[in-house]
């Protein structure tokens, strides 16, 4: 089971922090992996499971990584990127472009997000952080 989460951080080294929602996050995140595959979740409508699924797993990180470092992204972005490779449904992929490019869509989403809530917007529904 994956016991990290996105926590404060105060350098690049820094090790994740146990925290309950973002450790449910990425166990969800896992799961969506594991079930759907990268591919699909890249290519999902907004509409599927898959994509409300991940869309889900943003906003909880989001709110998380607001509530451990509020305005600063930079630590949800490293904890992300090493988390990823800890996670049992990536360590099982062999690693490939797609893998890389879901772990970009992700970031790239969660950033999306925290500064669109940050700024007041939530109309975003499909994968920022409201």
């Amino acid at each position: 089971m994956i016991t990290e989460a996105l926590g404060p951080a105060t350098s690049h080294s820094q090790p994740l922090t146990d925290a309950a929602s973002s450790s449910e996050a990425l166990q969800r995140l896992d799961r969506l992996v594991a079930r759907h595959g990268p591919d699909v979740l890249l290519t999902a409508a907004p509409s599927t499971d898959a994509a409300e699924g991940l869309a889900a797993v943003v906003r909880v990180l989001c709110a998380d990584a607001r509530r451990a470092n509020p305005g600063r992204v930079e630590p949800m972005i490293l904890a992300l990127h090493t988390v990823w490779t800890r996670l049992p449904s990536v360590r099982r992929l062999r690693p490939s472009e797609s893998t890389s490019r879901l772990l970009a869509h992700i970031v790239a989403l969660a950033v999306t997000g925290f500064y669109r809530d940050s700024l007041g917007d939530s109309s975003d529904m499909d994968g920022g952080c409201v």
